[in-house]
C-alpha cells in the first residue's frame, strides 16, 4: 500500500511540477408447606415456574445521518474498539493478499462489536492471467462465506507498477464475476469497486497505467454500476480543508481535482451519474507534528499540516459527505499506525498520535452527538 502511495504521490509531484484506526435466573421460590387434613393424603402445591431476568440487549452501534458508514484502518482492534465506537467508527478495515488467513481478523472485529472491510490486493504480475482471476474471484467469495461485511476488489487497479494492468472493461468483467460469486456466498456482503490511484500522469489509458478519471469513466461506460454497491475512492494527498479548491502545495496553478476532496467527489459522482454512492476506502491527512525525524521529501507537501488541521479536516470531510448524500462510506487512514521511517509515514496519518492523544476522535464524538 505504501509503495503504491509513494509512487502515485511522486507522479502527482512530477505532474504538478513541485516538491514533494448471563442473566442470572431468579432463585426458585420455596414451596409453602401444606398442613395435613383429616385424611392422610397430602396434596402437593404446584411447582412455581422460575422467572428469568431478560438478557441485556446488545449495545446499539452509533449511527450517522443518511445511513453513512464510518470506518478506519486499524492495526490493533481489541484495544481500540471502545474508542472507535464512541467516535462513531463502526468499521475496521484491513488489506490482505489473496490466500491470507482472514477468519481471526473477522472474528476479532465482530467480537468487539465492529463490522469489517477487507481489501484484497491483486497481484500486478498475475492479474492478466485467466487462471489467477478465477482463483481471485473464488477467494473473494470465501471471505464472504467467512463473514466479511464488505470486500473491496483490488487496490488501485488502474496501474501496475511492475506489470501490465487491466483495462476498465477487463476490470469490469472481473468485478462482475466477483460480485455474483460474493453475493451467492453471502447476499449481505457489501461489494466495493477497487479504488483507483488518483493521478492524471498518463493523460490516457495505456498498458501501464490509466488516469483515474478516465478509469472510472471507462468503468461506468462498461456497466460496472450493476456489479458493485459502492464506487471505491482514495484521498490521502490532501493538505487543505475538504471544501477547498486551491491551496495544495503540489498545485502548480491548474488546480488538479485529485488534490482536493470535494472536486474528487464531484468528478466521481458525475461519472456514475449518481447511480452508486462513493466509498472512500482510504481518506486521511498527513501531519508530521509530534513525529520524530524529518518528513521524507516526497511528502513535503504535508509539512504545514498540524494535528489540529487533521482533526478539523477529517471531521469536515465526514460532515460534507453525510450532507451531500453522495458518499455512503468513509474509511479513515488510519487509526493507530506507529510507522515513521524512510518512506513510511503512516504514523503521521494516524488519529491516535505518538503521545496517545486523539484530537480527531474528540471532534468526531462531538459531531456524532449532533446527529
Amino acid at each position: 500500500m505504501l509503495r503504491r502511495l509513494i509512487i502515485y504521490l511522486c507522479l502527482a509531484a512530477l505532474l504538478c511540477g513541485c516538491s514533494t484506526p448471563t442473566a442470572t435466573p431468579t432463585p426458585l421460590p420455596t414451596s409453602t408447606p401444606v398442613t395435613p387434613s383429616v385424611t392422610p393424603t397430602l396434596t402437593p402445591s404446584p411447582t412455581p415456574t422460575p422467572t428469568m431476568t431478560p438478557a441485556p440487549s446488545p449495545t446499539p452501534l452509533p449511527t450517522w445521518a443518511n445511513g453513512f458508514q464510518l470506518g478506519a484502518f486499524v492495526r490493533e482492534i481489541s484495544g481500540n474498539s471502545e474508542l472507535m465506537l464512541t467516535s462513531g467508527i463502526t468499521w475496521a478495515s484491513s488489506q490482505m493478499q489473496m490466500g491470507s488467513e482472514a477468519q481471526p481478523l473477522i472474528s476479532q472485529a465482530h467480537n468487539n462489536g465492529l463490522k469489517i472491510l477487507l481489501t484484497v490486493i491483486e497481484d500486478d504480475h498475475l492479474i492478466m492471467d485467466r487462471d489467477y482471476q478465477t482463483e481471485y474471484v473464488s477467494f473473494l467469495a470465501s471471505l464472504a462465506e467467512q463473514g466479511a461485511d464488505a470486500i473491496e476488489a483490488g487496490s488501485e487497479p488502474n496501474f501496475g507498477p511492475n506489470a501490465e494492468n487491466l483495462t476498465p472493461a477487463q476490470y469490469t468483467n472481473l468485478l462482475c464475476e466477483a460480485y455474483t460469486a460474493i453475493k451467492n456466498a453471502n447476499p449481505d456482503t457489501v461489494v466495493i469497486g477497487g479504488a483507483p490511484a488518483p493521478t492524471s500522469f498518463w493523460g490516457s489509458c495505456t498498458t501501464t497505467g490509466c488516469d483515474d478519471l478516465l478509469w472510472i469513466q471507462g468503468l461506468a461506460e462498461a456497466g460496472v454500476a450493476d456489479c458493485l454497491d459502492y464506487v471505491g475512492v482514495h484521498y490521502i494527498q490532501g493538505a487543505t480543508a475538504p471544501s477547498a479548491r486551491d491551496g495544495n502545495p503540489m498545485d502548480n496553478g491548474t488546480h488538479p481535482y485529485f488534490l482536493y476532496f470535494w472536486p474528487m467527489v464531484e468528478r466521481y459522482d458525475e461519472a456514475f451519474q449518481g447511480l452508486r454512492p462513493l466509498a472512500f476506502t482510504m481518506f486521511g491527512y498527513l501531519s508530521p507534528e509530534g513525529c520524530d525525524g524529518e518528513l521524507p521529501v516526497p511528502f513535503a507537501w504535508a509539512e504545514s499540516t498540524a494535528i489540529a488541521n487533521q482533526a478539523a479536516w477529517i471531521t469536515e470531510g465526514v460532515q460534507l459527505s453525510i450532507e451531500s448524500g453522495k458518499v455512503g462510506m468513509m474509511v479513515i487512514y488510519n487509526l493507530d499506525s506507529t510507522g515513521w521511517k524512510e518512506y513510511d509515514v503512516s504514523a503521521g496519518y494516524a488519529l491516535i498520535r505518538q503521545d496517545r492523544s486523539c484530537p480527531a476522535c474528540g471532534a468526531l464524538q462531538q459531531l456524532l452527538s449532533q446527529q
